[in-house]
């Protein structure tokens, strides 16, 4: 599979997500002074090595934690990091997470798994139900909807953890080492639907260590020493 070449325009447009001079530490400090601006159809990813700030990076980006000083801006729109029903909908309506190990409900089924976040929104059963056979059915695990986890492959594992990213229709998806778990083929496979993904306008930030999956991402960055420094292979 080529890296993708469709996305060619960022002067033109407004990032969907910026990060403006972006702190954070803990007992040391993990980002120094980090901007970066990320927009709807492309696939921006994050390498370095472990303890660089990657997984923070993410973290910051899906509001699941708060930076010590700089801003970061959602559609131009400066997100106030202490009103928490505000970060708690950008949450629920506009972004997708996905992880390695895949976080499904064990003792769910792939239907309840993809549906989730609906479940939260209190969507009704018929309109849910018809979303997540639809992004199942895309995602070619339409037949799956009815088995639980154990019973699943990593691959459809991961493909389920993307629909489930997807049903409640986001403009970016996180993702953190999304194909760490997979074998080559099922790698490709699952790079493949980013590529779909990112063919249809929604962005993506995704962190990995495999330098193969990284060269598929329209840019690449490395985290080091709490600095970000773009990679031009």
């Amino acid at each position: 599979m080529e890296k993708a070449k469709h996305f060619t325009k960022q002067t033109e447009m407004m990032p969907i997500l910026k990060f403006d001079s972006i702190k954070k530490k803990y007992d040391k400090v993990v980002l120094k002074d980090l901007s970066l601006e990320i927009f709807k159809g492309e696939m921006v990813g994050i390498i370095g090595k472990s303890g660089a700030g990657k997984t923070t990076l993410l973290n910051l980006a899906g509001f699941l934690e708060a930076q010590d000083d700089g801003n970061i801006i959602y559609n131009g729109q400066v997100i106030d990091i202490k009103n928490e029903r505000l970060l708690a909908e950008f949450r629920r309506s506009k972004i997708g997470f996905i992880v390695q190990n895949y976080a499904l409900i064990g003792d769910r089924n792939v239907f309840y798994n993809i549906a989730l976040p609906l479940l939260c929104k209190k969507e009704k059963m018929n309109h849910m139900r018809k979303k997540c056979v639809n992004i199942a059915e895309k995602l070619e695990i339409g037949d799956l909807l009815d088995k639980f986890p154990n019973e699943l492959s990593g691959g459809e594992a991961q493909r389920v953890a993307i629909a489930r990213a997807l049903v409640k229709e986001p403009e970016i998806i996180l993702a953190d080492e999304p194909t760490g778990a997979l074998d080559s083929i099922t790698e490709q496979e699952i790079l493949r639907i980013f590529t779909k993904l990112v063919q249809e306008n929604i962005a993506i930030l995704l962190v990995t260590h495999n330098m193969e999956v990284a060269k598929k991402c329209d840019r690449v960055f490395e985290l080091e020493k709490g600095k970000m420094k773009e990679v031009n292979w």
